[in-house]
């Protein structure tokens, strides 16, 4: 492991009089284009393509030739759309007559759209607007330009669908074809493709998943294509208080009774207690309290329907010392489900080979538990929420200015795991998303790290991180870039990791983990309802 120093191979220079940050960025399948959205409402498509650097975008861009003489080029601009000229706004066709936008237009996010042509190229966008409609851009002509030939070079890959005459078809600012996807009535946080050349995934602010094909089928007859399957991410989940007025039934206790016992009895009762609760199966806890230095508490659900039923039901709650492991109290109580709301959806990231999808969700304190975050992963390609979970436990002064970045990693090694990076208030940790458990901690970050099996990253590795560090990762073979950056400092840190792992010997623990698998009992409190509804 080691910090890197980044050597830039492409440079931009933002030609406007203000600063104008660029908010998304995304990739081109082939990786010979992106295409930005900035906060001043631009979307540009770049090509890697070098194109001229003057001498003022040398000195502007405060760019030096390194040691071999090399001077990052510019990318090349192929198009450019602009809120302020109402480019995003149908200026033609029948979207137009309609008239069914209300004011100016502005973007949020854009990607290309997996419409690849014979040349390899993709020149088809699709931008995300303020307003939670979703255009798709086709850009053909503002690339080629004037020639007529290179506009009309076929599409092997998501041929455009004739479904409007050419007298009706809409076009939105410069003259550029657009279509209109239409569902959203928020604003899109993220927006990706299943397997990167299928169905488009859409998710917005308030949680609800778009799935769209395109295909006549989904062209209604208001002209604008409507989603294939919709979701409904529920941003809440099930917790249990106890029944109020229903007193606990206490099975066995070695603390001080009314009654006073020889140790001979307490041993007794003790064992008795115990092959009770050994014949229970009682698997993995619902919750677990270990606040008391020489006790933990810990709390079982009578059976997993209980988690299901409005009404809630039994629990048996079990003391042990924190030393010997011996029990404590034994006894039951009635629990009540009750919903508690999550105070927001953080992130939404999507693997880079479109296989799934994670969310990061903020939830408050809530009498059993602190704040805390709740990553959940969602198996795009059958829009199912995936057992394993994860939940980041939060102080109350990381609840109150909680920023986190997040970013998933590719599928990884003979393991074919992919990674969840999580940064929290400057401290990164790498999780895997087929076990759930942590594999890198940053030390001084987990009170636990004497009893890590893990990866250990030194702190002083990340002392430039600022505490609102987001994230982005690149892995290639066995090696991986994780790049911490910041929307309010001009800093990038580059972590570079690498892995010196056997193969062979990462298949053998493969095939051990695949036979343990079937037998995880994951606990009740990670399979809780926090799930993508269908809606209507």
């Amino acid at each position: 492991m080691r910090r890197d120093v980044m050597k830039p191979v492409r440079a931009v220079r933002n030609e406007s009089v203000e600063d104008s940050v660029v908010v998304d960025i995304s990739w081109s399948v082939t990786g010979r284009r992106l295409v930005t959205v900035d906060k001043k409402g631009a979307v540009k498509v770049w090509s890697m393509t070098p194109g001229e650097l003057s001498r003022t975008g040398l000195k502007a861009l405060e760019l030096q030739a390194d040691a071999e003489m090399f001077v990052p080029p510019p990318l090349t601009l192929l198009a450019k759309l602009q809120a302020d000229s109402r480019d995003f706004n149908f200026t033609a066709g029948t979207l137009f007559e309609m008239d069914i936008q209300k004011g100016l237009q502005g973007p949020v996010l854009a990607d290309f759209y997996p419409a690849v042509s014979l040349m390899g190229s993709q020149s088809q966008v699709c931008v995300a607007l303020r307003s939670g409609d979703i255009l798709k851009c086709h850009l053909e002509s503002m690339i080629t330009g004037a020639d007529a030939e290179l506009q009309h070079v076929p599409n092997i890959l998501q041929e455009k669908i004739p479904v409007e005459e050419e007298g009706e078809k809409s076009t939105i600012g410069q003259g550029v074809p657009g279509e209109l996807l239409r569902q959203h009535r928020r604003p899109l946080i993220h927006m990706c493709f299943i397997e990167t050349i299928k169905n488009m995934v859409t998710v917005d602010q308030a949680g609800y998943i778009n799935v769209w094909r395109y295909s006549r089928r989904q062209f209604s007859e208001f002209h604008w294509f409507t989603p294939y399957r919709k979701y409904k991410m529920m941003l809440s989940k099930r917790e249990y208080v106890p029944v109020p007025n229903v007193k606990s039934e206490v099975i066995f206790t070695d603390m001080q009774t009314q009654h006073r016992k020889t140790r001979q009895e307490i041993a007794r009762e003790r064992e008795n207690a115990e092959e009770q609760i050994k014949s229970l199966n009682l698997g993995n806890p619902w919750y677990s309290d270990s606040s008391d230095k020489d006790r933990v508490k810990l709390v079982y659900p009578v059976s997993k329907d209980i988690l299901d039923s409005e009404a809630g039901g039994m629990f048996h709650i079990i003391i042990k010392h924190t030393n010997t492991n011996l029990l404590s109290t034994y006894g039951t109580r009635c629990y009540k489900p009750v919903m508690v709301n999550c105070t927001k959806l953080l992130h939404c990231k999507s693997s880079p080979d479109g296989t799934l999808m994670v969310f990061v969700l903020l939830f408050p304190a809530f009498k059993t538990k602190a704040p805390h975050l709740t990553v959940i992963s969602l198996d795009l390609m059958t829009m199912t929420v995936q057992d394993v979970r994860l939940n980041v436990p939060l102080t109350d002064d990381q609840y109150r200015k909680c920023q986190t970045g997040d970013a998933i990693t590719d599928r990884h090694n003979v393991t074919q795991s992919p990674y969840l990076c999580l940064v929290l208030s400057g401290s990164l940790t790498v999780y895997s998303m087929t076990s759930g458990t942590p594999v890198l901690l940053t030390e001084g970050a987990d009170s636990n790290l004497s009893d890590f099996t893990g990866f250990s990253l030194q702190s002083r590795l990340l002392q430039n991180v600022s505490s609102n560090a987001q994230l982005l990762v690149s892995m290639w073979k066995d090696y991986a870039s994780i790049v911490f950056y910041s929307k309010t400092l001009g800093t990038l840190t580059r972590l570079f990791l690498n892995s010196n792992s056997d193969e062979e010997r990462d298949r053998e623990v493969l095939e051990a983990w695949k036979n343990w698998y079937t037998e995880i009992s994951y606990p009740t409190e990670q399979i809780g309802p926090v799930f993508p509804n269908r809606h209507a």
